[in-house]
């Protein structure tokens, strides 16, 4: 499975928990992540999105680029 690009995980993690659900082996890439946000949450500094739980364990593959986002998010610019 490949998404473009994550911020949260939370849309690997529903579409690989599904697939794996009905039986397959699911390889999980993704090449642009948004490392502000999962930086942002772990030093629960500044506003950010809140991570899949398992977040740091859903990919089978390293991500190439870092996202990033190309909407205001929190309404501050």
């Amino acid at each position: 499975m490949y998404d473009n690009n994550t911020t949260t995980f939370k849309t690997l993690n529903n579409s690989k928990c599904l697939f794996a659900c009905l039986g397959n082996i699911v390889l999980c890439a993704v090449a642009g992540v948004n490392y502000d946000n999962i930086c942002k949450r772990l030093l629960k500094e500044g506003q950010y999105e809140e991570l899949e739980d398992n977040w740091c364990e859903l990919l089978t593959f390293s991500p190439v680029e870092k996202y990033v986002t190309a909407f205001n998010t929190w309404g501050n610019t």
